[in-house]
């Protein structure tokens, strides 16, 4: 216990004393910007003026991430909502670094590797970049730790409201990024049900438990997914779906064929063309609408000038043109469709900072210095793979393979830490899976949100590694019997 708070306190100094001196030395701040430009916000004039409404119609973002800055923006004016979304950020931040502490010593991890990866996360600038940065990595990244956390308490006190921490944690995942839906939700009550641990009161107590913990956020989860369906005939997401998986083959086709194919009309011009862009580049093929009587809904673009990217007309483009697209490149070009898969894995062993969009932010710029030096410490540069991650993480995976097939189910503390195993990799791999092959971007920033997982596990190898070379030369060092037979 006296280790464990001594874990908790150092991390918790470090990461205190690091965000005051990046910020008084390094000049950080944080990045507001994203909100009056990203495509995952809805413009401050709706956040405004017509808030829970624009809210309730979201149809490709999961709504929670605006509803944490809606909030503010709605009832406060412009400084106070960036100072209280800044502490907001903040606070989020040392959630992290504290249930990378708690899920490491949960896996067995030892007190003194816990505490001395959990402050290199925290103190990397990477870590610092994106807790400074307004989007979802780091709200997500948090959400999926202490879910862990929880379903390693579960395991160890087996109860209705372990296990409800851990299903609102993945809940919150969920309503933050609309890739971490209904179907990974169940999975994890699956997997929850499949390792249920020890109970005094028997097995099917420890059952019913998760069941009545995961039954309220499973309905929220498919309500949410449900609500474009329902409320706009649309699937949740579809207006980012069918023009991310026709952009990542289009990118792969040669050019002289994508020429052929736009002059021949095999596809449409919207190949061309990112989905979500400013409706003015889609005037020639325009699908017309009723109003539906939403202003995010009807209006093309808010007072202030900016386009509005949550447009029910975005919709429609999507299903009649991207959706055609996609389908028709899949079916005939498969080779381009691999070749974006393998691209989407090697950007996926980048470092985390190589990203199309946050060399925009003030942040990246002021510690370029400090994160080229981390990026060529891992053997990357010029935006390539990390010969570190290239190597590291298949080897965490195997390692956290290895840690549930082999564990034996019937000893409590090595089916705890097999719960554990599973969790990580279930999500790790849907997290992975689910972005590289769909998007066409960005994917070193999608691995973010689950960077603590890959540190856990790594956090655990040494603690084992450690033990097990421990053993190996407590043997060699040990007289042999018939040396102590003699004597």
């Amino acid at each position: 216990m006296k280790s464990r708070r001594w874990c908790h306190g150092t991390v918790a100094l470090v990461f205190l004393v690091s965000r005051v001196l990046y910020r008084v030395v390094l000049g950080v701040r944080f990045d507001w910007s994203p909100i009056t430009y990203f495509i995952q916000f809805v413009d401050p004039w709706f956040l405004r003026h017509d808030f829970l409404r624009s809210i309730f119609y979201l149809h490709h973002q999961a709504p929670l991430e605006n509803l944490l800055v809606g909030i503010p923006v709605h009832f406060l004016r412009d400084d106070a909502a960036y100072v209280v979304v800044d502490f907001i950020y903040v606070a989020i931040g040392l959630a992290t670094a504290l249930g990378l502490v708690e899920a490491m010593l949960g896996m067995g991890a030892r007190p003194l590797w816990a505490a001395l990866v959990s402050c290199l996360y925290t103190v990397s600038p990477t870590t610092v970049t994106y807790e400074n940065w307004l989007l979802y990595h780091v709200p997500v990244a948090c959400a999926l730790l202490w879910a862990l956390v929880a379903l390693l308490r579960f395991q160890r006190q087996p109860s209705f409201w372990s296990a409800s921490a851990f299903f609102l944690a993945l809940t919150a995942a969920a309503l933050l990024r609309s890739t971490i839906n209904f179907m990974y939700v169940a999975a994890m009550a699956a997997l929850a049900l499949l390792w249920t641990p020890f109970h005094p009161s028997g097995r099917i107590a420890a059952r019913k438990s998760i069941l009545r913990a995961a039954a309220g956020p499973l309905l929220v989860v498919a309500l949410v997914a449900a609500k474009p369906s329902l409320l706009l005939g649309y699937g949740y997401g579809e207006a980012l779906l069918w023009g991310n998986l026709s952009k990542k083959i289009w990118n792969e086709v040669p050019e002289t064929e994508r020429t052929r194919l736009l002059t021949n009309g095999l596809v449409s011009p919207a190949a061309e063309r990112f989905c979500l862009a400013d409706l003015r580049e889609f005037e020639p093929f325009r699908i017309p609408h009723e109003p539906l009587g939403v202003p995010l809904m009807d209006m093309e673009r808010a007072p202030n000038g900016r386009w509005n990217a949550h447009a029910f007309e975005y919709l429609p483009i999507a299903r009649e043109l991207y959706k055609v697209d996609a389908l028709y490149l899949l079916r005939h070009y498969p080779g381009a469709y691999a070749r974006g898969v393998g691209h989407a894995l090697s950007w996926y062993l980048s470092p985390a900072t190589n990203d199309a969009n946050l060399p925009g932010s003030p942040n990246y710029r002021r510690l370029t210095r400090w994160r080229e030096a981390l990026d060529e410490l891992g053997g990357a540069r010029d935006g390539r793979y990390s010969v570190m991650l290239a190597a590291g993480i298949p080897l965490l995976l195997l390692f956290g393979a290895a840690g549930v097939s082999r564990a034996r189910i019937d000893v409590v503390s090595e089916r705890r830490s097999a719960a554990g195993f599973a969790y990580m990799l279930a999500t790790i791999l849907y997290a992975g899976v689910s972005t590289m092959l769909i998007s066409y971007g960005d994917f070193s920033r999608y691995r973010f949100e689950v960077d603590p997982l890959y540190l856990v596990l790594l956090a655990t190898a040494l603690t084992r590694g450690q033990t097990f070379m421990g053993e190996r030369l407590s043997g060699f060092t040990r007289r042999p019997s018939w040396i102590t037979r003699a004597a």
